[in-house]
This record gives C-alpha cells, sequence and structure tokens, in this order.
C-alpha cells in the first residue's frame, strides 16, 4: 500500500538569512560563514563544533597514553593498546553503517544529538578503567562519536545546495577532524594541570571529565537550537503532512545497490584511512630514519593535523568551482570528477615521492606536506559528490563512504605491522592509491556527465534533493 503523498507545503520558516533554491527544498545557495543565522548556519556551526569535540573525545586517549603514567597504572602493553585503538575504529565502520540510513529516516540532528549523548558516558567511565579489558569495553563504546562524521554530513548536504554543498562539507569535515589533533593539547593541557594538585594517576583519570561535560551540553545544544533542514524538524514536517519519514531500510538498500556508493567508500579508504595510518606511523619513522627526537617528530607529525583547516575546505571549493566552470546541471558533474581524479593522482604520487626521500629529512617533510595537502582535499572532493550518487540515501551514502575510511585505515596498518620496511609500505600505499583513482572514470551517475562520456540518461533527481523530476508532486515529499 503506497503512502499518501504530502498535501501542503508547510515549513517552521517564512524568510532565510540566505538565499534558498525552492526547486531543492529551500537548500542555501549561500555559503556565508559570517552569520550564525538559523536554520542553516545555525546547523552548520553547531554541527562542525559537535563533531569537533567528538573528534576529541574519539582521540582522548592516545595522548595521556603516550605520557607513560597510564601505561604504567593499567599494566598495559603494547598489544592491550593496540587492541583498544582497534575496538574504537571497528564501533565506528558499524555505527556508521547503522546510522548514515537512519540520518535519511529521523535526521541527521536527531542522530547527532543521540550519538553525542551516548558517547559522552564511556568517555567520562575512560576515568574510571582498571585494566586492559575495561579499557577496551570504553574505548569500543566511546567509537562510536566517530559516526558523528556521517551526521555531521548528511546534515550538510540537506542544509546546503548543489553549487555550495562541496565547500559546506568540506569546511564543516575539515574543521570539525581537527578536533583528533587539537585533542592532543586539550588533553595534556588538563593533565599538566591536575597534576599540580593531585597525584598524576588521579590527574589522568579526572582529565577526562571536562571533554565528557563538553560533549554533553553539544548533545543538548544540537537537539535544541538547529533544524533537521531548511523547512524545520521532521518532526514537525510530518505533523503537518509536509513530508512523509523515509524507510532506513529502503535508503540503505538505495546505497548498497549503486555501485558508486562502493567506488567512493574505496576512495574514502585511500584517502582518509591513507592519511590516518601515515600520520600514525610518521613520528616513529622521523625518528628510526632520521634521528629526530620524539618531542621534534611528533610535533612535525601533528602539523600535518593541522592542514585541514584550509587544505580539506580546498577539495570541496574546488569541485564546486569546476562544477560551475562545466556548467553546473549535468554537465557540472565532469568538473566534479577531473578535480576528484587529479587531486588523487596527485596524493599518490606525492606519496611515492615521499617513499624515496629516506636519505633526506628536508626532501621527506616536503614531499609530506604536498601529500597531506592532496590528500585531505581528496576527501573533501569525494563528500561533494556524495550528495549526488542516491538523493534519498545521501545519510546512507555517506555512512559507507564514511565506513570505508576506516576500513582502509585497518588493512593499511596491516601493511604497516606485517609488511617490509616502512619506506617500501609507503610506495605499497602509493600504488594502491594511484590504483584507486583509475577507478574514477567508472563513477557514473544517473543524468550526470562521467568523467569521459556524456550523460546517457535523464536526470532521476533535481541534483541533491532527491525529488524526482517527472513527478508532479509537492516540494516538501522529499526533505
Amino acid at each position: 500500500m503506497s503512502q499518501q503523498l504530502p498535501s501542503t507545503v508547510w515549513q517552521k520558516y517564512d524568510t532565510y538569512d540566505l538565499d534558498v533554491d525552492p526547486k531543492q527544498e529551500d537548500r542555501a545557495v549561500q555559503f556565508k560563514l559570517s552569520t550564525f543565522s538559523r536554520p542553516h548556519m545555525r546547523s552548520f556551526y553547531i554541527s562542525t563544533f559537535s563533531f569537533f569535540m567528538a573528534f576529541a573525545c574519539w582521540f582522548s586517549f592516545a595522548p595521556l597514553v603516550a605520557e607513560g603514567t597510564v601505561k604504567k597504572d593499567l599494566q598495559l602493553t603494547a598489544d592491550d593498546i593496540s587492541n583498544a585503538n582497534i575496538a574504537a575504529l571497528s564501533s565506528t565502520v558499524i555505527a556508521r553503517l547503522i546510522l548514515g540510513p537512519l540520518c535519511d529516516a529521523f535526521g541527521a540532528r536527531i542522530v547527532m544529538a543521540g550519538l553525542l549523548f551516548f558517547g559522552a558516558i564511556p568517555t567520562f567511565f575512560q576515568g574510571l578503567v582498571q585494566d586492559a579489558q575495561g579499557l577496551a569495553i570504553c574505548r569500543f563504546f566511546v567509537g562510536f562519536l566517530g559516526a558523528t562524521f556521517v551526521a555531521n554530513q548528511a546534515w550538510s548536504s540537506t542544509m546546503f545546495g548543489k553549487n555550495v554543498v562541496g565547500r559546506a562539507n568540506a569546511t564543516s569535515a575539515g574543521w570539525g577532524n581537527l578536533g583528533g589533533g587539537v585533542t592532543h593539547i586539550i588533553m595534556v593541557g588538563l593533565y599538566e594541570g591536575y597534576k599540580k594538585i593531585m597525584s598524576t594517576e588521579e590527574a589522568w583519570r579526572v582529565s577526562f571529565i571536562v571533554p565528557a561535560a563538553i560533549v554533553m551540553l553539544c548533545s543538548f545544544a544540537t537537539f535544541l537550537f538547529a533544524d533537521d533542514c531548511p523547512k524545520g524538524n521532521y518532526n514537525e514536517l510530518i505533523k503537518n503532512h509536509a513530508m512523509v519519514r523515509k524507510s532506513s531500510k529502503k535508503s540503505a538498500e538505495s546505497a548498497v545497490k549503486s555501485p558508486n556508493s562502493w567506488i567512493l567508500a574505496l576512495h574514502y579508504g585511500c584517502s582518509f584511512g591513507v592519511e590516518l595510518i601515515v600520520f600514525n606511523v610518521s613520528t616513529s619513522y622521523f625518528v628510526n630514519t632520521f634521528g629526530m627526537k620524539l618531542p621534534k617528530a611528533a610535533l612535525v607529525s601533528a602539523a600535518f593535523g593541522f592542514f585541514n583547516i584550509f587544505s580539506r575546505p580546498g577539495g570541496g571549493w574546488l569541485s564546486d568551482t569546476m562544477n560551475q566552470k562545466f556548467g553546473a546541471g549535468s554537465t557540472g558533474m565532469r568538473g566534479r570528477l577531473i578535480v576528484h581524479f587529479i587531486l588523487m593522482l596527485c596524493s599518490g604520487c606525492m606519496l611515492l615521492a615521499f617513499s624515496f626521500q629516506n636519505d633526506s629529512l628536508g626532501g621527506s617533510i616536503a614531499c609530506l606536506i604536498a601529500f597531506a595537502i592532496a590528500m585531505q582535499a581528496v576527501n573533501g572532493s569525494t563528500y561533494s559528490i556524495v550528495p549526488y550518487v542516491a538523493p534519498e540515501a545521501t545519510g546512507a551514502v555517506s555512512g559507507m563512504a564514511g565506513a570505508g575510511g576506516n576500513v582502509g585505515a585497518v588493512c593499511w596498518s596491516l601493511i604497516f605491522r606485517f609488511g617490509p620496511a616502512p619506506n617500501l609500505c609507503f610506495r605499497i600505499l602509493s600504488y594502491i592509491i594511484l590504483g584507486a583513482a583509475c577507478t574514477a572514470p567508472l563513477i557514473s551517475i544517473r543524468g550526470y556527465d562521467t568523467l569521459f562520456t556524456k550523460a546517457k540518461d535523464e536526470m532521476a533527481a533535481i541534483d541533491v534533493d532527491g525529488m524526482d523530476g517527472k513527478r508532479a508532486a509537492p516540494q516538501a515529499e522529499r526533505i
């Protein structure tokens, strides 16, 4: 039995601070960082900061383990720490796959708020663990915070139109990713401060209270002060017969059945997944290969994470710009794919060059800088394409691509664990990236040009809003 179509076009807001496109369900066609107006930019900033703090909590344990006190107090072995990290990573993969379709059904705002509330609890309990088993359990549940990335990207795709969705998604994700690097400053700073007034063990245990409390506050702010979509919250729209709720099952099926989802998951595994591993092992690589002091090597490696301030947004901006240069609409996708393809090739080539610089510290750092900028830009260009794949299932596609990043990180870590010398492992990774880049021509979205061919079919949807182009249904049907 088919669902009754919405009979009204009720919406929460009569006017917006940003210019919007009614054909895209009032998505903003402007991206103005200078305003905090509701619904578009308010949701952008709340989502970005919440994602930032979620990542800070997700990576909060590593800086304290590096201090050595935690390892001694809990009597942890290297395998115990590795198992805890794997637990946190594996739960993120599961959560991203499950929660992506839920974003389509219930709205990314609700999913984000729920994740933050849930994730704050095990973050706090990290300060109460007594052994390796307890740590692994806590890290597993803290890992769910990594899925806030999916909610962040799905939410941004719901708020911003096709001409700016690349830079909006990339800026939100890039700035949010900084939480993983800033947490080193936050956690070490808290630990050093508390250590002056209490024992070292009490200091590291108490340090988790602050990030847990901030994430909990972010949960309430997300729920109370933001909107699911430009026209309001899903429950309000459903109550006023302005939309029908999507099926999370159908959303997941749409994503899984699309070859494009799998290709983009591969690409994100070869961008974000590689980025995670390269910068995780680069500290020890600089120490062992060039004899750098550990603090200096760690500082050099950590600095690359801060490139996300501009490099990931830059990838989104380039994608949007080329989309416009190629005429937007069905032809604009070729511009996005060209940017994506070239950036992947550049990142693979720079990592390949880096693998040959094991006798030159300056050359290594230069190549790694170029790699970091290109690779983070690939992250941005990937999620500039995601909203087009299955417009009715953007959350599910975001979840698949995001999970691909984490699965890739696990796979690439095995290369360094069981493979040859580090520089050869970097070389293997570069070949994998270059091979993955060659699959870019296979991305074929209905109604849009591919990298080398013209669009063969009519658009099934009006770009990113998911409305059937041939169907005379009210605009509010698809949110």
